[in-house]
């Protein structure tokens, strides 16, 4: 991150000038926001577009982590019935 403090851009659109909002970019290599405490981080605290950010990164996590452990899950299941002598237990 750029040391404080960090610059600021004037935007020249009517909204931002009437408004006075300045744009902070932050480098593509510098940016990281991939956990779920990060996204209800931003979630919480962020507000219009960054809100909808988070509730899609949070959409992905939880697609993600559900998708895998049912496909590692059925994987699984196959490998054990195509070995000979195999038995599940019940948990």
């Amino acid at each position: 991150m750029p040391e404080p403090p960090v610059p600021a851009l004037d935007c020249n659109c009517s909204i931002c000038r009437m408004t006075g909002f300045l744009h902070i970019m932050v480098p593509h290599n510098e940016f990281e926001l991939v956990t779920g405490r990060d996204a209800l981080s931003a979630y919480q605290f962020g507000t219009g577009a960054v809100k909808g950010f988070a509730v899609t990164l949070i959409a992905g996590i939880s697609a993600s982590m559900l998708t895998s452990i049912f496909v590692v899950k059925t994987f699984y299941l196959l490998w054990l019935n195509r070995t000979r002598g195999a038995q599940t237990l019940s948990i």
